[in-house]
């Protein structure tokens, strides 16, 4: 979860679930990965959370 906490746009949340929600689904408890959802859908709803990452500069 600590891989969601440092997300800092809606995007890098979207590569994670794409890159390791089917991983994390074969090899976790249904309940472990209800968890781990529930805490990136609490992230992804933050009005707060940038769509895109900032430009680096």
């Amino acid at each position: 979860m600590t891989i969601i906490d440092m997300a800092s746009s809606y995007h890098e949340l979207a590569v994670f679930r794409s890159r390791y929600f089917t991983l994390m689904e074969r090899t976790l408890t249904k309940e472990a990965c209800r968890l781990v959802k529930d805490h990136w859908n609490k992230k992804a709803k933050d009005p707060d959370l940038p769509i895109a990452p900032a430009a680096k500069a």
